[in-house]
């Protein structure tokens, strides 16, 4: 039998920096698509406020509320948006060697758009499979206007070209901009 892959896009803390009430429910849903032997990555930095990452703080999350085991979760700290989340974990499938089946994304319904646009352009010629869970706090302009910026940024490059790709983020990317990865 093969495994999946599940990328588990967090949202943010909440006022208490915590994780916030997306960030759970979209978790909670992934633990429905979860099977043991499946490799999950969760995705997020710090943010501006916090001294710990959102990635590590979900990790924690699905070990102690599903007993998910920790050599199961891979941790992603340096996605910053849905761009991040689609490249760094290209960057980790590539480095892992895990035979899978095929990989799925799951999000909030209001993000599924915008999600499956920069990851199936981002990580071409992969099976994907989308899941949009239902969560409140979603932008339908905020998320149409990210998307038409993501097209504006990235027109024009080949995207099976991964130095091509991470020079286009590490250039043009405002999240990014000169950071080293």
């Amino acid at each position: 039998m093969s495994n999946n892959v599940l990328i588990l896009l967090s949202n943010d803390f909440d006022e208490n920096l915590m994780l916030n009430k997306i960030s759970k429910t979209r978790a909670n849903f992934m633990y429905s698509l979860y099977s043991e032997g499946d490799i999950i990555f969760t995705l997020g930095w710090k943010g501006k406020f916090s001294n710990k990452n959102i990635s590590d703080e979900l990790k924690e999350y699905l070990i102690n509320k599903f007993e998910i085991p920790c050599n199961s979760i891979i941790s992603i700290k340096e996605s910053k948006d849905t761009v991040g989340d689609a490249f760094f974990s290209r960057l980790q499938l590539q480095k892992i060697s895990f035979n899978y089946q095929k990989i799925k994304i799951i999000t909030s319904d209001w993000h599924l758009t915008r999600s499956k646009e920069i990851f199936s352009t981002i990580i071409p010629n992969k099976r994907l499979e989308f899941y949009g869970v239902y969560t409140e706090g979603g932008n339908k302009k905020k998320e149409e206007e990210s998307l038409k910026k993501f097209k504006e940024t990235f027109h024009g490059i080949d995207f099976s070209n991964l130095k091509s790709l991470r020079e286009r983020i590490m250039n043009k990317h405002p999240l990014y901009k000169n950071d080293e990865f």
